[in-house]
């Protein structure tokens, strides 16, 4: 596969990808755009790239392959790609549920009992934060922003009560 570089540099790559299910697609795409299947494979990854670092940037999981009707359901009808931390609805919990529990687990060093109590909306304590922040993606200024938000007034409990 031959690609130009950003710089115009011509830079030569060759790939060998296994396509069984996707080539009929693939045609039908590449015919549908009037380029070759080539063509459509860099363009696909292009824009498949492109994707990802933007719903990165939103903190956005990625779909399972599979799954990405279910994905859209779940993640872009009710927003778009524009709202932030800022928007009302989005919460502690909305960001502990979109990740993996046992992977934010061994990321945060929070046991994945306790992110389940955070992913149903238990306020969480303050050291927490901090920890959240590695496994969130968003700021401490963020996190402390929804805590804020979320949990304004309540005080904090002590051993559960």
């Amino acid at each position: 596969m031959s690609d130009k570089g950003e710089q115009g540099k011509d830079k030569k790559y060759r790939i060998s990808i296994h396509l069984a299910g996707l080539g009929d697609r693939l045609k039908q795409f590449s015919a549908d755009e009037r380029i070759s299947v080539s063509a459509a494979v860099r363009r696909i990854t292009a824009i498949f790239l492109e994707l990802v670092e933007a719903l990165e940037e939103a903190n956005i999981p990625l779909p399972r392959e599979g799954k990405v009707r279910e994905w859209l359901q779940q993640n872009l009808t009710s927003r778009s790609l524009e709202q932030s931390v800022n928007d009302t609805h989005r919460t502690i919990a909305s960001y502990i549920r979109e990740r993996n529990l046992v992977e934010l687990s061994d990321e945060t060093g929070i046991s994945i009992k306790r992110l389940n109590d955070l992913a149903q909306g238990v306020k969480p304590l303050v050291p927490e934060l901090s920890l959240l922040e590695l496994g969130l993606n968003i700021t401490i200024e963020e996190l402390t922003e929804l805590y804020k938000r979320e949990f304004n007034g309540q005080k904090e409990k002590i051993n559960g009560f």
